[in-house]
């Protein structure tokens, strides 16, 4: 494909090229499943929109504790079920500022659609309690979905962890439908009322019109996982002249 450089197609394409490759290498180095979240910040002024250089701001600061996120989680006990990741920087629908998509690919074993369903306690954040789907599950099952669900709830709990300690309100959501549709969401966020009402809300935020494309990609699936990136790619918020996206390092499993 030839694009000329510094255009919007380019950057497009570069972002989708930088994406399955990351796929690719993953998928061929470990078992994985997909787990796609939202990463969002409420702004600590009370502003329900942006003038453009607050928007870039915003997105600067996504970045940062993006940054910040990843490098610390690695060193978490359920970071070590985390073996790549890549996001990339989308525009919110109802206030029109940047958000981080990011989809974390968990090691296969820590991962299933039948998880039960997180209850916070209040306690500290490596304890939880769980309300199981089924009463008559094994024990020795029981203690196997609450590992698994513990790596999944904390890679939310986890952002707002990092927005908190910067002076930011921050919200995750959770819009991975292996899961049979159940959503874990971590924080609050003043602007987008219809969060707590999961029927209305677009799980990626952004409105997209292709939101099955993007969130029912199968990872055995070639055509699927390459519409997800393609879409991820086309609905990208650019940073001018810096990079809209990351991925994982090849020197690092996360």
């Amino acid at each position: 494909m030839h694009l000329k450089t510094n255009t919007e197609d380019y950057r497009k394409y570069k972002i989708y090229s930088k994406l399955i490759s990351n796929h690719d290498r993953v998928t061929k180095l470990f078992d994985v499943q997909l787990v796609k979240y939202a990463f969002l910040l409420s702004d600590p002024e009370g502003k329900q929109s942006l003038f453009d250089n607050e928007s870039i701001l915003h997105a600067k600061h996504l970045k940062k504790f993006i940054r910040l996120y990843l490098n610390k989680y690695r060193k978490r006990t359920s970071g070590k079920n985390v073996v790549g990741y890549s996001w990339v920087l989308q525009t919110e629908a109802y206030r029109g500022i940047p958000y981080l998509h990011i989809l974390f690919y968990l090691k296969a074993e820590m991962y299933n659609k039948d998880m039960p369903i997180h209850i916070p306690t209040g306690l500290p954040f490596e304890r939880f309690a769980y309300a199981f789907l089924d009463d008559n599950e094994k024990r020795e099952q029981q203690k196997a979905y609450g590992e698994c669900l513990s790596v999944i709830s904390d890679l939310g709990w986890y952002w707002t962890h990092i927005c908190s300690q910067n002076g930011f309100e921050g919200t995750c959501v959770s819009y991975n439908l292996d899961k049979d549709r159940v959503l874990l969401s971590h924080g609050n966020h003043r602007y987008i009322e219809r969060l707590k009402d999961f029927g209305d809300l677009y799980p990626d935020i952004n409105g997209s019109s292709f939101i099955q494309n993007k969130l029912c990609s199968v990872i055995n699936d070639r055509a699927s996982v390459n519409g997800y990136f393609h879409y991820l790619a086309n609905e990208a918020y650019f940073l001018p002249r810096e990079r809209s996206y990351g991925t994982s390092r090849p020197q690092y499993t996360f």
